[in-house]
């Protein structure tokens, strides 16, 4: 019994002696294989229950298109080439110049403002058309009626589109004053040119 007992003792320790060594040649049979190390944890994939041994390589990761982002919509601007403060200006004008004459008579006035902005004789903004010295009479009160008029110039309602009314009065004459005479306006006689398609 003394004999099988030293036996035993004998088994166990030749298993503890060989059980790490096969582990490690089964590892280095495993990387001769593979061509990866266990050591390379940052290298190899994890289930998150064993590791796999599987490089982590381009070849192994599943890559997914960028969507191609969409370009944005231009949006349209449709705000108007003149301020609101341009408008109330060329509407006390108006009440200073045509506050009794009929619509058509005051935007007659408001072409004349416009066309001369057109010409740049006098200004290149509405402001410096209105105040050119020696040409209007000073902006009176602001209206909302008046307003609606400016607005609607400003917009391209014109009492006579086919001309360029650059000059008006208070006359009964027809005859050319700066300019040739086109028409009458209420009290008002309008002078300029007649517009020539190029």
């Amino acid at each position: 019994m003394l004999r099988n007992a030293v036996m035993i003792v004998c088994l166990i320790a030749v298993a503890t002696t060989l059980g790490p060594m096969a582990t490690e040649q089964a590892h280095a049979q495993e990387s001769a294989t593979t061509g990866a190390t266990p050591s390379d944890a940052d290298d190899w994939i994890s289930t998150g229950e064993e590791t796999l041994g599987v490089a982590l390589t381009p070849a192994h990761i599943p890559t997914t298109p960028m969507p191609t982002p969409t370009p944005a919509v231009p949006v349209e601007s449709h705000a108007p080439w003149w301020t609101q403060a341009e408008a109330e200006l060329l509407a006390r004008l108006l009440y200073a110049e045509a506050r009794g004459e009929p619509r058509e008579g005051q935007i007659m006035v408001a072409q004349c403002v416009l066309d001369r902005l057109e010409s740049g004789l006098w200004g290149d903004t509405i402001t410096r058309v209105i105040y050119a010295p020696g040409q209007f009479a000073a902006p009176g009160k602001l209206t909302d009626a008046l307003l609606e008029v400016a607005v609607a110039a400003l917009e391209g309602e014109r009492a006579m589109p086919e001309y360029s009314i650059l000059y008006f009065r208070c006359a009964r004459s027809t005859g050319a004053w700066y300019a040739p005479y086109i028409t009458h306006y209420g009290p008002h006689a309008c002078y300029g040119y007649e517009r020539h398609e190029d």
